[in-house]
């Protein structure tokens, strides 16, 4: 039964028990560990799914006991007016230290094991490496253009902001999940992530996947709701 009915392979108990090392019977990094991320993408952005996925990844090490890449990246982009860069590798400890990091205009915001952390947005425009090499008379000049004060001087004398750490609070995310789940059952009411939200995350994981082996962007039809 699980070998299913298209494989004719022995039963493994290896391939049995570590199943998501395989095509036959997993996506990979991207079905596996990909798709989570996207679900909450998709929830944190108000965005539906990508319209354009382009994607690598080649199985470096384990080429003995897998054949799912072991070293997975994706771009995606969506029409809301973002991006999502995706990258996970199994071939070293650090990048099992999972989190998402939002890069916006007006900060970026890291959300990891040990909370949510904002970094507010202190970039100021600066010219100075270039203009230092000009004779002193233009630097001078272009130094006493009101645009040039608003958007590089002015901005230079204001103080940094520090970064803003929050911690989680009330229960743990896997007991908060599973009571929302309960309510629904209990209410009959669908969960936020009801399961077009569900079939738009898994193909998320199906684009990546796709363009990763037929090396080439994968497009979604919105009016079909499908992988174009």
């Amino acid at each position: 039964m699980f070998r299913g009915p298209e494989s004719q392979r022995p039963f493994s108990l290896e391939r049995f028990f570590r199943w998501r090392c395989y095509q036959e019977y997993s996506g990979g990094i991207a079905t596996d560990l990909f798709v989570h991320l996207c679900t909450a993408i998709h929830f944190l952005m108000d965005a539906k799914v990508p319209a354009r996925v382009i994607a690598m990844g080649e199985l470096y090490r384990w080429k003995e006991s897998r054949d799912v890449p072991d070293t997975l990246n994706a771009i995606l982009e969506y029409p809301e007016g973002f991006t999502v860069n995706l990258s996970s590798s199994f071939n070293n400890e650090l990048n099992a230290e999972a989190s998402f990091q939002v890069l916006g205009t007006e900060g970026s915001i890291t959300i990891g094991g040990d909370g949510l952390v904002f970094y507010p947005e202190n970039a100021v425009e600066d010219n100075r490496w270039i203009v230092d090499a000009w004779a002193q008379p233009l630097e001078d000049a272009y130094y006493r253009d009101p645009k040039v004060i608003a958007a590089e001087v002015e901005p230079g004398k204001r103080a940094r902001k520090a970064a803003e750490h929050f911690k989680d609070e009330g229960p743990e995310a896997t007991v908060a999940h599973f009571g929302h789940f309960f309510d629904s059952v209990r209410s009959r009411q669908a969960c936020w992530e009801n399961e077009v939200a569900g079939h738009r995350a898994a193909a998320c994981a199906h684009m990546i996947n796709l363009s990763a082996r037929e090396r080439r962007v994968v497009e979604w039809d919105f009016g079909k709701d499908s992988i174009a």
